[in-house]
């Protein structure tokens, strides 16, 4: 696939789902990995039995979707509110050919699934008890980092965020 790209306007990155759950500051650090990809008629974006940890939304024109043994199905990039993925499971059981001239975001998955579990993880703070705030006030600020350094390990990547929240709400103060 020879394409153009061109990074995404944070405006339509919040079209997408599930981007369009992400804080403000998530949604501008996953702008700078996110794509816009222009391709002709007749290429392909990606074909079936193909591994990748990209997420594709088509914003517009038409792309056709190709299914063995299946009628193919054709896709219209319409001014929708939301965009959903185009064949996400791997490996991709379909391939996806431009009809004409098309617009594709390529997110990287790898780096959405990062950001949805900051912000998910942000988010149990609100749940703290006030034991658990006090003791968290009293400790300074740069105590907090080692939550950040976790989360940013190639480690926690693939690691769905429920999980994470579990693995959390399991850590105990050390005596």
């Amino acid at each position: 696939m020879s394409v153009e790209k061109k990074l995404i306007d944070k405006a339509i990155l919040k079209t997408l789902v599930p981007c369009d759950a992400l804080s403000d500051e998530n949604l501008a650090v996953l702008a700078k990995t996110t794509f816009v990809a222009s391709l002709s008629a007749g290429e392909v974006l990606f074909k079936s039995g193909q591994c990748d940890s990209l997420r594709y939304y088509l914003l517009s024109g038409e792309l056709q979707l190709d299914t063995p043994g299946q009628a193919a199905k054709l896709l219209r990039g319409e001014a929708t509110a939301k965009h959903h993925a185009l064949a996400h499971n791997q490996p991709r059981q379909v391939s996806a050919t431009a009809k004409s001239a098309v617009a594709v975001a390529i997110v990287d998955e790898d780096e959405l699934g990062t950001m949805l579990t900051w912000d998910q993880s942000a988010g149990y703070r609100g749940d703290d008890t006030a034991d658990e705030v006090e003791l968290r006030a009293g400790a300074g600020a740069q105590d907090d980092d080692w939550m950040t350094r976790i989360l940013q390990t190639k480690s926690f990547y693939r690691v769905p965020p429920a999980n994470i929240q579990a693995m959390f709400m399991r850590l105990q103060p050390a005596s």
